[in-house]
C-alpha cells in the first residue's frame, strides 16, 4: 500500500480480532513513530509498546476506570445521541478486544518556548504510527479522552519519571472496516 493511500483509507478501528500482532510489526509501527519530524530536534516522546495479555489486562482495566470518569463528559457531548457516549465507554472498558496498545508519553514536563513544537512534533509520531499500522494492514485509534484520568497511574506502572502519558493506541488486526465521516466543508483553501 503507498503511503497516500495508508493515509486516506486509515480509520480510527473499535473492534479487533483477537490474533496477537506480530512483534517485529509492533516494533515498525513504534519505529515510525520515533522517526516522525520533531521541532529543533526535541524527539519530545517517550513510548511504551504494550503486547503481553497480562499487560494488556491491567492497561484495559486502569482505562475503563478513567472511562467511568469521563462518562460526564461523553453523556453531555453526545446528549442528543446517548447511544454513542454508552458505545464509546463501552469500547474504552475493552479497547476494542485490541491485543497490543502503545502508550505515548511527553517525554519531560517543561519546554519553555517550544511547547507548540513539542505538541505538533507529538502529533507527528502519532499520526505517523496509526498511518504505519494501516500500511502493515493493522487497525488502530488515537485515544486522548480517558488520559488525564489515567495519567498517573499509567505513568507510575510504565514510565515513571519519561514524563506524562499523552495518548494510547490500541492496534490489531480490525474486525471491522468503518466508512470514513463526510469531511467538513470549507476547511481548506489553495491561493
Amino acid at each position: 500500500m503507498n503511503t497516500y493511500d495508508a493515509i486516506i483509507t486509515r480509520r480510527s478501528i473499535r473492534s479487533y480480532e483477537s490474533t496477537p500482532v506480530p512483534e517485529e510489526l509492533l516494533d515498525k509501527v513504534v519505529s515510525a513513530g520515533l522517526y516522525a519530524p520533531s521541532g529543533v530536534n526535541l524527539q519530545p516522546w517517550f513510548v511504551v509498546a504494550v503486547k503481553s495479555s497480562e499487560e494488556m489486562d491491567r492497561v484495559r482495566g486502569i482505562v475503563g476506570e478513567a472511562a467511568e470518569k469521563f462518562r460526564p463528559f461523553l453523556t453531555e457531548r453526545f446528549k442528543n445521541n446517548p447511544e454513542v457516549a454508552e458505545s464509546t465507554i463501552a469500547f474504552l472498558k475493552t479497547l476494542g478486544g485490541a491485543p497490543a496498545c502503545i502508550l505515548i508519553f511527553r517525554y519531560k514536563p517543561d519546554y519553555g518556548e517550544s511547547e507548540e513544537a513539542v505538541s505538533i512534533s507529538i502529533g507527528a509520531a502519532i499520526e505517523n504510527m496509526l498511518v504505519a499500522a494501516r500500511a502493515l494492514g493493522l487497525g488502530s485509534i488515537c485515544l486522548t479522552g480517558p488520559v488525564k484520568d489515567c495519567s498517573a497511574k499509567m505513568n507510575e506502572i510504565y514510565a515513571p519519571d519519561k514524563g506524562r502519558l499523552t495518548a494510547i493506541i490500541p492496534v490489531g488486526y480490525p474486525a471491522e472496516e468503518p466508512t470514513a465521516p463526510a469531511r467538513k466543508a470549507g476547511r481548506s483553501i489553495t491561493v
